[in-house]
């Protein structure tokens, strides 16, 4: 669906039918056909013709290129040498007499149009309608990006002076293009959650590096030192998002990623969380060494060698989930994965290089000077949240089958929310909710059955070296043209009480030809000479390659937007159809436009329905279908990675079968709060596995191998158990609590997708914390111990207590 769409925009010219601009002149409780109405009517049709001179259509007998409910009024006023504007002076019953006039000698055809320009429950000929609306058609917009930017600008231009009309109804323009370009604001809505991110998380940064008062850590000391952590870990945030901006830029010329997009735009909130994680793990680390007595460059030595190793396991296994999203049916979610992915690795790099060199730099110069506050890095594990974290590990000393059931039982309740969530994809949702736009598309469902801004193409393509222009197709397109007028969502006209489909196609234009006395005598001759009878069929061996040029070189332009001619082959034709679908029932559209081409298919065409609508329904079932696979790579690969690490540095692979156990727990855990909270699944929320990797891996990652560490140094399991909850745990909640912050701002988003993901987020970032103090220690406890009972002698006389940390054993 995508590649015909962009077959369409490549080969045909003008992309079918332009585009239209809808205004909604709308009274809610009162009446739009009146003098006001009509005045209204009057201003935005002079608005729009002397603002969209360029790009608008030419007017045609048959189509205007401004047209309204009030058309009849305006043009009858016209041909009787009156001006409109006179007339609405003349009052309300002046306009309801002329429009009933005017009706009663309209042809049935047009009268069945204008009934679709006002709202539903109207009385258009008894002068009464709550809202109606005015169509300008625009040609162009989409050849290039420099011609969708000028249309843009041009619509809005419109809408600004539609705005100044005075008028007691409400005039609300609408347009394909106006719904893109108010994107326009997301980057406004990014930089304004960005900031409000930093600021909370500069003031948790504080509360996490503040040292206690004690000692050679006087109060200006800490104060110093919490303000330069928090500065150093803040520049390297800013460094490694300016720095993964810019990669990204360099892969978008050559071609690696296709645009910055709505997706992509939450990029750098990913970064401030995910990079304040890295730096809070490895500044804590640190001080925790030195206050143990170490030099400071022992100190970072020993913290980038011991939590260095595990950030790279976390950057890998995080990169992994997110460029999963790579193989994604939405292009944004493929550049978002590997834009993510970047950020994370620059990140990374930033933390064990630029972190640790501006640290040192300060310390070593205060260190000389005798001014370190080694007292309050040692009376860290005395303060509060370390005591509170310790806590936890009563869990894994006594409940620990009971903590690990419990667990499980609720990532299988996770599994099945996550196998009964609805997927949902709209381009709306990255626009704010009280958007006019928004408000003014919800009026056009209403009221208008979806309204005329909806087109929906059929392209239809020959086999590879062969044409469409044989009999046995062309009857077939005729066929299929007669079933679309019974298809719901397919706009059709009542012409001399039959229905007529809205649509430019080669049938439409053929037809037009042969009926009108001043038509093209080209075509007609081709057509006799091709026997077409009065149904327009021919013999099923019939070559009416002749027949399509002569009516290329008739009617260049409107044959050059539905007839595809190429070295004397005709290799492509589109149906261009207006329809009343909207997003909800484009699946069904879908399949009852492909069901009325059947037999074009049949004949051995190919037929491709499509629009935006259709390609956003498509990926719904893209990411319904691929959405098990994803979770189930990305758990599957980081496990593989964290089995490697750990086989290498201690020939335990399975300790990184333990380890990512709780993380898969935490990504079903999150699906299932997902369900409940009633969160869709969609493009946003598809990047969860991922995210939901790239917070837990490094928690649990972090419990695991202090925990190695920590059995080593200690006979007693349980006091193990204790030295990893209290050390580690308490680095964690802090770095919990700092991204929890971070990426909650999110929540206060007017824009959908942003709030969903910082609702799943902040439930990522809780469970993964309590699976990391909770049920980590659990699996730990349970493993241990029965390896301890198998081979004794790993604690024999509690002589292991205090080696190397890196020390084997």
């Amino acid at each position: 669906e995508i590649r015909a769409l962009e077959r369409i925009s490549e080969e045909f010219a003008g992309d079918g039918s332009g585009s239209v601009f809808q205004v909604v002149v709308r009274e809610p409780g009162g009446d739009v056909i009146d003098a006001d109405g009509l005045n209204a009517v009057l201003a935005i049709e002079e608005t729009i013709r002397e603002e969209a001179g360029e790009i608008l259509a030419d007017d045609a007998a048959e189509r205007p290129a401004v047209s309204s409910y009030l058309s009849p009024v305006v043009t009858g006023a016209q041909f009787a040498g009156q001006d409109p504007a006179q007339m609405a002076a003349g009052g309300d019953e002046a306009v309801d007499g002329f429009l009933s006039t005017a009706l009663g000698q309209t042809p049935p055809d047009q009268v069945s149009l204008l009934q679709s320009l006002v709202s539903e429950g109207s009385d258009l000929e008894g002068g009464s309608a709550e809202a109606g609306l005015v169509l300008a058609f625009f040609t162009g917009g989409n050849e290039s990006t420099e011609a969708f930017t000028r249309q843009i600008e041009i619509e809005q231009a419109i809408e600004q002076s539609l705005g100044e009309i005075d008028s007691e109804a409400e005039i609300r323009p609408f347009s394909v293009s106006l719904l893109q370009g108010g994107t326009d604001n997301l980057g406004a809505e990014v930089g304004r959650l960005f900031g409000m991110a930093a600021a909370i998380i500069v003031a948790i940064l504080m509360i996490v590096y503040w040292m206690p008062v004690k000692g050679n850590a006087t109060w200006t000391r800490v104060i110093r030192r919490a303000i330069a952590n928090m500065a150093i870990t803040m520049l390297a945030i800013l460094l490694a998002i300016a720095m993964a901006q810019g990669l990204g830029y360099l892969l978008l010329q050559a071609g690696v990623i296709n645009s910055f997009n709505p997706v992509t735009q939450i990029v750098p909130v990913l970064i401030i969380g995910l990079g304040v994680d890295y730096a809070i793990h490895l500044t804590s680390r640190y001080q925790e060494e030195v206050g143990s007595g170490s030099s400071v460059d022992e100190g970072m030595s020993r913290a980038v060698g011991t939590v260095g190793v595990t950030l790279f396991l976390a950057t890998i296994t995080t990169a992994i989930g997110f460029l999963t999203n790579v193989v994604s049916p939405v292009p944004a979610l493929s550049d978002f994965g590997i834009l993510t992915a970047i950020g994370i690795v620059v990140a990374f790099l930033l933390t064990l290089t630029f972190v640790p060199a501006l640290r040192l730099l300060f310390d070593r110069r205060a260190s000389e000077a005798h001014a370190l506050p080694t007292d309050g890095m040692e009376a860290s594990e005395g303060r509060v949240l370390p005591r509170l974290v310790e806590k936890t590990s009563i869990l894994a000393e006594n409940f620990a089958v009971a903590t690990l059931v419990i667990a499980l039982v609720a990532a299988g309740l996770g599994f099945w929310g996550f196998r009964s969530l609805n997927t949902e994809f709209s381009f709306t949702d990255f626009l704010p909710e009280d958007s006019p736009m928004i408000q003014t598309s919800e009026i056009l469902a209403e009221e208008f059955g979806g309204g005329f801004g909806e087109q929906t193409q059929v392209l239809i393509t020959a086999p590879e070296g062969e044409s469409l222009a044989t009999g046995a197709v062309h009857n077939a397109l005729i066929d299929a043209n007669g079933q679309l007028s019974e298809i719901d969502d397919v706009s059709v006209v009542d012409v001399g009480g039959q229905s007529i489909i809205n649509a430019s196609s080669p049938y439409n234009l053929i037809a037009q030809e042969l009926m009108n006395p001043e038509g093209a005598p080209g075509v007609s001759a081709e057509a006799e000479g091709a026997g077409m009878g009065p149904d327009l069929t021919v013999a099923e061996d019939a070559d009416l390659t002749s027949l399509y040029q002569a009516l290329l070189e008739a009617k260049p332009e409107e044959a050059g937007a539905v007839v595809s001619m190429e070295n004397g082959r005709v290799g492509a034709m589109l149906w261009d159809i207006q329809t009343t679908a909207g997003e909800d029932d484009a699946g069904g559209l879908r399949a009852a436009l492909a069901d009325a081409f059947a037999n074009v298919e049949a004949v051995g065409a190919t037929v491709v329905p499509t629009s935006q609508n259709i390609v956003g329904d498509v990926v719904i079932e893209s990411l319904t279908s691929s959405q098990t696979s994803s979770l189930v790579v990305t758990i599957l690969a980081s496990t593989l990675v964290v089995m490697i690490s750990f086989w290498f540095e201690n020939r335990r692979p399975m300790l990184g079968v333990l380890t990512m156990l709780p993380v898969a727990m935490v990504v079903l855990w999150t699906y299932g709060l997902m369900y409940v909270f009633g969160i869709p699944f969609g493009p946003v929320t598809a990047t969860l596995a991922a995210l939901a990797v790239g917070i837990g891996v490094p928690y649990t990652i972090h419990i695991a191998r202090r925990f190695e560490e920590d059995r080593k140094r200690f006979a007693d399991l349980n006091e193990a158990i204790r030295s990893t909850t209290r050390h580690t745990g308490s680095a964690l909640a802090g770095s919990a609590l700092t991204t929890m912050a971070g990426f909650g701002i999110l929540m206060t988003s007017s824009l959908t997708p942003f709030r969903q993901m910082g609702q799943i987020t902040f439930f990522a970032i809780a469970l993964a914390m309590l699976s990391a103090i909770a049920v980590l220690p659990a699996i730990l406890y349970l493993w241990e111990g029965w390896h301890r009972k198998r081979s004794p002698a790993i604690t024999d006389g509690g002589l292991e207590l205090q080696p190397e940390p890196d020390t084997k054993g």
